[in-house]
């Protein structure tokens, strides 16, 4: 793989964490990208900032918290996913392994909250695959929903990153105001004040 093609990779995971975010209504910072080169290959270190939701009163509002951290963090692979991927779960998973091994603990740690509430009462060990699976299922077609409509802003974003995102071993920040001006760019007039903060 090429630092092009490797660069374009974390970008497109990085946007498909912060468009997900502003879908659902997080509020949200920018995002930094650094391309790692050296002799073995290729790494990266990167981030979109999301802050999380505050007013947690109910055991519904902490469930669709989970439940959409879970969908924007499934993003940054869903995103990637759009471009030539075959779109297995194996594929999912080994993308997750080497793009997102952060966002795969949160993940799994959130779904275990979510089937907590959901299933209360009725939990075991022989139902515990199938009912975190329901919940994996759910979040990641969210994710994949939404950014399959919105794949012309993913690609539009990615290009003009990647366009300053010119050297190997070098941070690179993006902020919430620059990106929101490249989203408004691309998007519809109907979707303009999709940017616009909670």
């Amino acid at each position: 793989m090429t630092f092009e093609e490797y660069k374009i990779e974390v970008i497109r995971h990085e946007l498909g964490h912060w468009l997900m975010a502003g879908h659902l209504r997080f509020k949200r910072g920018g995002i930094r990208i650094k391309i790692l080169c050296n002799r073995s290959g290729f790494g990266h270190e990167g981030s979109a900032t999301i802050y999380p939701m505050h007013d947690l009163t109910s055991s519904a509002s902490i469930m669709k918290y989970a439940e959409n951290r879970i969908s924007t963090l499934f993003a940054g692979i869903a995103a990637q996913m759009l471009f030539g991927n075959d779109g297995s779960s194996a594929k999912s998973e080994k993308l997750l392994d080497e793009y997102g091994a952060d966002d795969k603990g949160k993940i799994e740690e959130l779904i275990h909250i979510v089937r907590g509430i959901v299933k209360a009462g009725s939990m075991s060990m022989e139902n515990e695959i199938e009912h975190k699976n329901e919940v994996r299922s759910r979040c990641w077609k969210t994710a994949v929903q939404y950014l399959e409509k919105s794949k012309p802003i993913l690609a539009h974003m990615s290009s003009c990153v990647a366009s300053q995102v010119t050297q190997a071993n070098e941070e690179y920040a993006f902020e919430h105001d620059q990106l929101c001006r490249w989203f408004a760019d691309a998007s519809s007039p109907k979707h303009k004040d999709a940017c616009a903060e909670p």
